[in-house]
């Protein structure tokens, strides 16, 4: 549990008077440590609660092993749910808007309601109220953490809203998201591409990047990220508020010795057991809808790329035969979604899963992708009608599509089209039926500028089969055999 803490656990607690451990106030580097973790994140309006829940359990785990560190840089909401923010004022903690803080983790703060979010810890000009999806912001900070808390081995987390792969040129398009979504600048994001850059240039050598927001694991994000990181950790489906159990996590690396991957393994399951212990607890299982966290080994995605590619070929070699266009249009019309709200959550594993009888080389696809999907947990109720496996972008003839729902997200408000070229149409819904598709300007990047430089596009040219496909699929994930 989160809230079990032990007598040493107290015992650092009183020594906290007279020792202060802020980093804020390091003056030099420390001795390494094992494992140093880096999180950095956004509130995003209702996240706040379940984010300092994360951080209490990621306090209480460093309070047990004294071969982890951690470093922190947070910005709260600037416009917080108010039922949040009432649930965190009644628990004792003094909610700053648009602040950004940073400072590393003193385990012996973990009993205070306010951790180490103090004045003394405010990062930045104009009040703390940074834009979050920056990448110097993120690489100077990835620096800072590991110079002050220097470590054999680094893990990154990344927690804040997530949006799964969708084509955008830089963090200020409007109307596509990725990760770290800042709802104090307009609800900018961070593509994967900036991301990627941000860590690259950051030049600290990271074991394992952990995307912490809903829908990351996607194909284009794995192949951008391979090159960084030895090990990825993210959701196909959505990510039940609450987050992943950090304070198990720390468990898992003090453990870890020369083989993370089975740390890492051993928390997807941690996490995924307790989401079950919550929902034991009452609460609502449509939270877990479609839920799951998942771990990816890296150096496997390149050895599939070839695969892919082969797969590719074959697949476009058969679209071109009239006689099996048919077949295959039929499957990707009936491809399972694993979220219609984004363009980017259709189920891999399940698509090549359907093609293998038409496209035999879809099966060495397959083979070759489960040596990436290293380890995939759901919760009980995702595990009963299927954990998906990986997201990737599936359009019809290079057009992927945004649904709008209606406020008590059951109804389709209207769908934003994205076409290839750059352009922009919108189609608006009245009791459930389609009006008429009216242009509504461009979405600020086109195809050629957004995906075909992907390295997976280079690597496989998926490209290729987005703009040659027919058959948009729009079919919620309902389970399979």
């Amino acid at each position: 549990m989160k809230t079990r803490f032990t007598a040493r656990f107290f015992i650092a607690l009183l020594f906290s008077v007279l020792v202060l451990n802020s980093c804020q106030k390091d003056t030099g580097p420390q001795k390494k440590a094992d494992w140093t973790v880096i999180f950095y994140g956004n509130g995003g309006h209702n996240l706040d609660a379940d984010i300092l829940d994360n951080l209490r359990a990621l306090y209480q785990g460093l309070s047990l092993y004294g071969n982890c560190e951690a470093a922190v840089m947070f910005k709260l909401s600037a416009d917080p749910d108010p039922d949040m923010l009432e649930t965190l004022t009644e628990d004792g903690f003094a909610f700053s808007p648009a602040t950004t803080y940073r400072f590393c983790i003193d385990p012996a703060m973990g009993t205070s309601p306010q951790l180490q979010f103090t004045s003394e810890n405010v990062f930045g000009a104009e009040g703390g109220n940074l834009d979050i999806t920056e990448a110097g912001l993120l690489s100077d900070f990835i620096r800072w953490a590991a110079e002050k808390r220097p470590a054999r081995r680094y893990l990154l987390i990344l927690s804040s809203h997530g949006r799964g792969y969708q084509p955008q040129l830089d963090p200020y398009t409007p109307p596509l998201k990725s990760v770290l979504v800042d709802d104090g600048h307009d609800k900018r994001s961070m593509p994967i591409c900036t991301l990627r850059n941000a860590i690259l240039k950051a030049g600290v050598p990271v074991s394992c990047i952990y995307l912490d927001a809903c829908v990351m694991n996607t194909l284009e994000n794995i192949y951008e990220l391979q090159p960084l990181s030895d090990y990825l950790i993210a959701a196909t489906g959505g990510m039940p508020d609450l987050g992943g159990d950090y304070a198990a996590l720390v468990r898992r690396l003090a453990s870890a010795g020369t083989d993370p991957g089975a740390a890492f393994s051993g928390y997807v399951d941690d996490t995924a057991d307790n989401w079950n212990a919550y929902a034991d607890k009452g609460l609502d299982p449509d939270e877990f809808v479609r839920c799951n966290i998942a771990l990816l080994h890296t150096s496997p995605a390149l050895a599939a790329a070839p695969a892919l590619k082969t797969f590719m070929d074959d697949l476009l070699a058969a679209y071109s035969d009239p006689a099996r266009r048919a077949d295959i249009d039929a499957i990707t019309e009936t491809t399972p979604a694993n979220d219609t709200e984004y363009p980017c959550c259709y189920d891999l594993f399940a698509y090549l899963e359907d093609l293998r009888p038409h496209i035999p080389s879809a099966a060495e696809a397959l083979e070759a992708l489960g040596d990436v999907l290293m380890h995939n947990r759901g919760n009980r109720y995702t595990e009963s009608i299927g954990t998906p496996s990986i997201n990737f972008l599936l359009g019809a003839e290079g057009t992927f599509e945004l649904l709008h729902l209606d406020a008590e997200g059951e109804q389709i408000s209207y769908v934003e089209r994205f076409y290839w070229d750059g352009s922009l149409t919108r189609i608006d819904y009245s009791v459930g039926m389609p009006g008429e598709e009216i242009p509504a300007g461009d979405w600020g990047g086109s195809g050629p500028a957004t995906y075909e430089p992907l390295r997976l596009n280079q690597l496989t040219g998926w490209s290729r089969w987005l703009l040659v496909n027919q058959q948009k699929p729009m079919v919620l994930y309902e389970g399979r055999p």
